[in-house]
């Protein structure tokens, strides 16, 4: 199979288009700590009827599952094991059902390499000194994620479910029933409503009796009650409140934005709230969603204690049987709701009384909205390069130069993979530029009327036209054009990771983005390439000089002509500053870069008897100072 590179290139922005869309919430260790937050918030009572459903659940993996729901002081010396408190943060974001998330929490050997990643991430987060190292440590979170899971990026789909709905009324009731409506865009508050309703009668189911029956049972309440408690948890992040309405590209934007710096509202009960958001959580922000968690277990324990629900099922109910079914990673609308009872609807307005009201609509007033850099894009780019030329046109030293360039791009933003800029940005670029004329650096004199001098310059000033090629790769530059047909054909899910680690900063990934507080920084080396041809309208003329073995019978001073062209290879940029608009981003870029300039095509003017000059390739070394605009289509 013959795959051009646009091909290529189409390929690999249609795997990766739906992986940026979404944003989970908390990042695993910060779900886990809310767990375990709310774990110390459970009465004795609840605790005991916990621990009793997990010694059940454990089953055939008492290996797997750790002896107790929280293992206080873990020896990290012990084999790994997953505790209760992991169930949330596996839950959704590394499986896709309540019963995947039984299956993989409670034998997956992948699992505990993601728990101990967790782990690693959390204590790094500790350590973090600035906003900008924990940005930084948010991105590569992603990384470290994938890189033991590796259906972690395209496991979040291409849906809103860790989104909480847009307001649909003033009160909770009415927000509760547009949420869960059969319908209804996937959201985070339906999504929880009908799992926790579904842990609940099946808790009801059992009598009150914890100590007996099928452990499947004790395993379907526990996967349930877990799942639910992932979205209750998302309700939580600044992100996933504002973030709730738009396109996959406006809200993967607004989500990072308000998540990094955070959101005012009001809960539904009309307390005030400023809420933190992924990887930047705060103490206030655990302790209230550990809250509203420790209230939602508390109700399964009493709906299996018959506490406060006037009857139990004598059976398991069939609707919320079903729902251990439900894949929230795929699906895209809400199911039939359950039917409930009025004492279940007080039990869910009660947790979520206490969850963020979120943002009205599309169509109404309301916070700022901001656009991840992602999606097909027309853009333009404008700047001026600045360096040194060494060799060629018959000089051997270094000469000053200056180039003015203006051109169009067509493209695929991909930022969003791991929420880095640019990293994984794909376009060709078509431009014209202006080159000044290229002058030896000389000392004062020294060189006033000789070849290379203001006089005489030693390449005159000339126009061309630029193309240019930018494209992620995996390890080695262009591998992509040779590895996605092949991978497309034996191994869609390996050209999956291929991809994602491309658009992330490589197997090797020092390309990624690294932010600073003055700007962000990338290597782009291998990842961009810029061609610039000279001459095509017809030969530049220049002055060289020959020498006495060349021309013993005159002064050696001809007039030639020649074409060129410059590649170049950018190493390192710099983005100080960038601006974000609905569908129009603006950003200032530096560029340090190599180029290499070989002249073909040269002929000489004048006397037939004297030979053209041969020059070899000239060695050129770039600063490029520019403005790009990007419009998404």
């Amino acid at each position: 199979m013959k795959m051009t590179p646009y091909g290529t290139a189409l390929v690999i922005a249609v795997l990766l288009a739906g992986w940026c869309a979404p944003a989970r919430a908390w990042i695993y260790p910060e779900h886990r700590s809310i767990s375990g937050a709310a774990w110390h918030m459970l009465q004795p009572n609840v605790v005991q009827f916990y621990a009793s459903l997990w010694e059940r659940a454990r089953g055939q993996h008492p290996t797997h599952l750790c002896s107790s729901p929280l293992v206080m002081n873990r020896d990290s010396s012990q084999p790994p094991c997953i505790e209760l408190v992991d169930w949330p943060a596996i839950a959704a974001d590394h499986s896709c059902s309540p019963e995947q998330l039984a299956v993989v929490a409670s034998s997956a050997s992948w699992v505990l390499d993601v728990t101990q990643t967790s782990e690693q991430i959390a204590n790094d987060l500790a350590e973090s000194h600035s906003t900008e190292e924990r940005e930084n440590l948010w991105i590569t979170s992603n990384l470290r994620l994938q890189a033991v899971d590796h259906e972690y990026v395209t496991r979040a789909g291409g849906n809103s479910a860790h989104f909480s709905p847009t307001r649909a009324g003033r009160t909770l009731a009415q927000q509760i029933a547009a949420s869960t409506q059969a319908g209804a865009s996937l959201n985070a508050m339906g999504l929880y409503v009908q799992y926790h309703v579904a842990a609940l009668q099946l808790a009801a189911s059992m009598e009150g009796d914890t100590t007996h029956g099928a452990p499947w049972l004790a395993q379907r309440v526990l996967a349930l009650e877990a799942y639910a408690l992932h979205f209750l948890q998302d309700m939580f992040a600044s992100g996933h409140v504002a973030g709730s309405w738009g396109d996959a590209a406006t809200r993967k934007g607004t989500h990072d934005y308000y998540c990094a710096h955070g959101y005012a509202t009001t809960d539904w009960s009309g307390h005030d709230l400023i809420l933190s958001g992924d990887a930047h959580m705060k103490p206030v922000d655990l302790a209230r969603a550990a809250e509203a968690m420790a209230l939602s277990m508390t109700q399964v324990f009493e709906a299996s204690a018959a506490r406060g629900v006037t009857t139990a099922w004598a059976e398991p109910n069939i609707a919320a049987l079903e729902l251990i079914h439900l894949n929230s990673c795929e699906r895209m609308e809400q199911p039939a709701p359950i039917a409930l009872r009025d004492v279940e609807v007080a039990q869910i307005e009660a947790v979520l009384q206490h969850t963020p009201k979120p943002g009205y609509g599309e169509d109404s007033a309301g916070w700022p909205r901001y656009r991840a850099d992602f999606g097909p894009f027309i853009g333009i780019e404008s700047g001026i390069s600045m360096g040194a030329a060494i060799g060629s046109y018959g000089g051997g030293g270094s000469r000053a130069m200056a180039e003015l360039g203006i051109g169009v791009r067509l493209g695929y933003g991909l930022e969003g993979v791991v929420a880095a800029l640019n990293t994984g940005t794909m376009y060709l670029h078509l431009g014209l530029v202006r080159q000044s004329e290229q002058v030896d650096f000389c000392s004062e004199g020294a060189c006033s009327h000789d070849v290379g001098s203001q006089s005489l310059p030693r390449v005159p000033s000339r126009a061309g036209v630029a193309l240019g090629l930018r494209m992620p790769f995996w390890l080695i530059p262009g591998d992509l054009i040779v590895l996605a047909p092949i991978l497309a054909l034996l191994s869609p899910d390996t050209l999956t990771n291929v991809a994602i680690q491309a658009a992330s900063g490589g197997l090797i990934p020092w390309q990624r983005t690294f932010i600073t507080p003055v700007g962000h920084f990338e290597f782009v080396l291998g990842r961009a390439l810029g061609a610039t041809f000279y001459g095509l309208a017809g030969r530049v003329r220049s002055f060289a000089v020959l020498d006495a073995e060349e021309a013993p019978a005159s002064d050696g001073l001809i007039e030639a002509g020649s074409r060129a062209v410059a590649l170049t290879f950018p190493v390192l940029e710099y983005t100080p500053l960038r601006v974000v608009a609905q569908a129009l981003t603006a950003s200032l870029q530096l560029q340090l870069a190599y180029a290499i300039e070989i002249p073909f095509d040269i002929v000489r003017y004048g006397p037939p008897t004297l030979p053209g000059p041969e020059w070899g390739p000239a060695h050129l070394f770039l600063l490029r100072i520019s403005l790009s605009g990007r419009g998404y289509l």
